[in-house]
């Protein structure tokens, strides 16, 4: 199934690419004004509606490089 960030909204988008760049909950929460738990919730929300079953997963999805590459390492996990 191809990953559709699309389908995401801004915050959801916000605090992806925040996952992706290897922050923790604690330091996206700070970034962004939120609670430790809202960003918990984001994120899983982001996991389920990507299909994705990790953080590592969603931070290939974020990562420049070969996009067709990329899309097999993520779809590998499924």
């Amino acid at each position: 199934m191809p990953v559709s960030l699309a389908k995401l909204s801004p915050r959801q988008l916000d605090v992806a690419r925040l996952v992706s760049k290897g922050l923790t909950n604690y330091q996206i929460a700070c970034e962004l004004g939120i609670t430790e738990n809202t960003v918990k919730l984001y994120v899983s929300q982001v996991l389920r509606l990507t299909h994705m079953h990790n953080r590592t997963q969603l931070a290939l999805a974020f990562s420049p490089g070969k996009s067709a590459e990329r899309q097999k390492l993520i779809e590998s996990q499924d």
